[in-house]
């Protein structure tokens, strides 16, 4: 037997007696075929390649330092801690693997949760600290009692990843810092949905979908913002509507930043809207309009190369005199 299973194996004799007969040898790590509980009496740290079969239960009175390096299989009971679950590696839930009760889980700005497979999250309030959350084209269905809370400051990340919010989840940003970054996401709603604080960054190709007359507000004061060669999708029928104070949340970072209406709906509610470059690409059909006699969209378009442009000319178009819109309709 190596040194590295000799060490391996001092780490869980040292935690407690009773634990050592739900744990075996194989290729030097260990396997731990009960929900392991870490409490005042246990490790504070799961390390390297130690197999989890049947999940874990978050201590409620110390932080974990989370190094496992491979799948974790079975119910992660997050035992609605204060104290957070800090990764040294990226979390992998394999097969079946569920996330249940609140808690806290910090990935300090390096590591993620990566999905294996469909996942539900039905929990309470559960902070995520950043992190990134990351799969194959899995889906996360966040249920109709599940929060998501993005501190002050920080930052949740949502990757090559389908999000189902079901009608009364969320994701709760803390303040004017907290951060949404959307990278190759797919956001399906099944409800109407406000964005009330923080700011959303758009990386790649993300796509907003859901039933028809569904309503994605953006009222927060902090910036919609969608970066170089990414874009912004809103699906069949839906509706982004502009509720915010200033007339600069939605901010495009150059003229490869593209926000694409596909039978879909710009509305300005009561305020003004100043687009100053991107792009702005409408497919078969599209309508834009303003909600409020001093509602308008104001656009400048071929003044340099980050100036906006609309890919396809209005049908129709009303506006004032100086040429800002109040209506335009684009038909397929």
């Amino acid at each position: 037997m190596n040194g590295a299973c000799v060490w391996l194996i001092s780490l869980f004799v040292v935690t407690s007696i009773q634990s050592l007969h739900a744990i075996s040898m194989v290729e030097c790590g260990a396997i731990v075929e009960e929900q392991y509980s870490f409490d005042e009496a246990k490790t504070v740290g799961a390390q390297s390649n130690v197999w989890f079969q049947n999940g874990f239960i978050m201590s409620v009175t110390r932080s974990i330092f989370c190094g496992i390096t491979v799948p974790v299989s079975g119910v992660i009971n997050l035992n609605n801690s204060t104290y957070p679950l800090q990764l040294q590696n990226t979390l992998t839930l394999g097969n079946g693997a569920q996330l249940i009760n609140g808690g806290v889980i910090d990935g300090i700005e390096t590591y993620s949760i990566c999905l294996l497979d469909d996942m539900v999250y039905a929990g309470s309030r559960l902070t995520l600290q950043n992190i990134t959350i990351e799969s194959s084209d899995r889906t996360l269905t966040l249920a109709s009692n599940a929060t998501l809370v993005i501190p002050d400051g920080m930052y949740l990340e949502f990757k090559n990843i389908t999000v189902l919010l079901r009608k009364g989840a969320s994701i709760e940003m803390q303040g004017v810092t907290s951060t949404l970054v959307l990278s190759n996401a797919r956001f399906i709603f099944e409800d109407d949905y406000r964005f009330s604080q923080g700011s959303l960054e758009i990386s790649g190709n993300t796509y907003f979908e859901g039933n028809t007359a569904h309503n994605i507000v953006y009222v927060s004061n902090g910036t919609l913002c969608i970066k170089s060669l990414s874009s912004l999708s809103i699906g069949r029928g839906m509706t982004l509507r502009y509720e915010c104070a200033t007339n600069d949340r939605l901010f495009f970072t150059d003229r490869t930043s593209v926000l694409c209406f596909k039978e879909s709906f710009l509305v300005v509610a009561h305020t003004t809207l100043l687009l100053t470059k991107g792009t702005i690409m409408v497919r078969r059909a599209g309508i834009f309009q303003t909600e409020g006699a001093a509602s308008k969209i104001m656009y400048q378009e071929g003044l340099d190369m980050h100036a906006i442009y609309f890919e396809r000319n209005p049908n129709m178009v009303r506006g004032d005199e100086y040429g800002n819109i109040t209506y335009a309709r684009w038909d397929s």
